[in-house]
């Protein structure tokens, strides 16, 4: 009965394995650009993608971003990148998105864009959790008025859309929005975290969201610029047990489970 037993567990403990090498598969950042209903899709490979962009470090090629919003938009990029750990860790999923966005001196008008990123598959962490959003903005020789906007979103169903998420609830959990507004000086920065969004119970896999929308108005002697930033933190607030852990990353079979459960129950009736 005792070789029965371990034997039942070595097969548990190899059936977890598997399962979790199965479902290891990273997810690929994706951004997207987006003026009116005029959208530009960034992955790593594409064209608007600098060589040695991975899955999980993109660095956008601003000349042909730029040249591609021609006609478009009046807003051109200076750097523009994202990064994430996926697929996630204990200490937490993270996904970040940094650029710099102007106006040319001389440009006439206000113009707005808005800047996307997500990946799919995080598996860590799972248990309860809570989400933590925080942002930069960097204001030059913007117009009183002037605003950056940043929200994240975690999705249980672990779905990316096509197109950027709709802002606010109907797509996921969203966070609470952080929004930064120039008064016109020369250089003004700004620094925020929203409050912390509970995310109740956190099954593997899930996917995250980044969404950031600025308004800049041009300057006729300067370039007016928002350099910006935006990162999401997913963390555990419960370290679930063992079981749980199981059944949230692996989706083991009960008659599993059950056996690894005789198994402690036996050591510890030897150990007493």
């Amino acid at each position: 009965m005792v070789k029965l037993r371990r034997g039942l567990f070595s097969l548990a403990v190899i059936a977890l394995v598997g399962i979790m090498a199965g479902q290891a598969r990273a997810g690929v950042l994706t951004m997207v650009v987006s003026v009116g209903a005029t959208e530009i899709v960034i992955t790593p490979g594409s064209p608007f993608a600098q060589a040695g962009s991975t899955n999980l470090a993109l660095t956008v090629n601003t000349d042909v971003l730029n040249t591609t919003l021609i006609g478009t938009s009046d807003l051109r990029f200076s750097d523009l990148g994202a990064t994430s750990n996926n697929d996630g860790n204990a200490a937490g999923a993270k996904l970040s998105q940094t650029g710099t966005a102007f106006l040319a001196a001389g440009v006439s008008g206000s113009s707005s864009i808005r800047i996307d990123t997500f990946i799919a598959d995080y598996h860590l962490p799972v248990g309860q959790g809570t989400m933590l959003s925080s942002s930069t903005a960097l204001f030059s020789n913007a117009a009183a008025g002037n605003n950056q906007t940043f929200q994240s979103f975690f999705n249980q169903d672990n779905t990316v859309p096509a197109t950027p998420p709709p802002p606010g609830p109907g797509y996921a959990t969203p966070s609470p929005l952080i929004t930064f507004t120039a008064v016109g000086a020369n250089q003004e920065p700004f620094s925020g975290s929203a409050p912390n969004t509970p995310l109740g119970m956190i099954h593997s896999p899930y996917s995250l969201v980044n969404d950031i929308n600025l308004t800049l108005t041009g300057n006729p002697n300067l370039p007016a610029q928002d350099q910006f930033s935006g990162s999401t933190l997913v963390m555990a607030t419960v370290i679930p047990e063992p079981a749980s852990i199981v059944m949230f990353l692996a989706g083991m079979p009960l008659p599993l489970v059950v056996a690894g459960l005789l198994s402690r129950r036996r050591r510890a009736l030897v150990c007493g």
